[in-house]
């Protein structure tokens, strides 16, 4: 069963609040000086690590394990984005 997520922008740090159902579950936290975050939702720790300028990409990697589970590959404006899982299975962010 998919979960819808919604969020919120804290307006001073830039960080993001995650909702369900209107109950927060977790949060998105940005490392200071760089573009990289740590997540935490569901009681599950994870952390983005973000790689290059002109090809840009993103790794989301379980924080207890150091497991890469998805690599995020944006597009050359960072407006689309390809979420590729461990899995195998592909997401196409628009």
């Amino acid at each position: 069963m998919s979960k819808f997520i919604n969020w919120k922008s804290d307006w001073f740090s830039g960080n993001f609040h995650l909702f369900v159902d209107g109950l927060q579950k977790g949060a998105i936290t940005f490392t200071m000086w760089t573009s990289n975050a740590e997540s935490m939702f569901e009681d599950k720790n994870y952390q983005f690590a973000n790689e290059g300028f002109w090809q840009s990409r993103t790794k989301v990697i379980d924080k207890k394990t150091n497991e890469v589970l998805a690599i995020i590959t944006y597009d050359s404006w960072k407006s689309k984005a390809l979420i590729s899982l461990n899995t195998g299975e592909q997401y196409e962010w628009k």
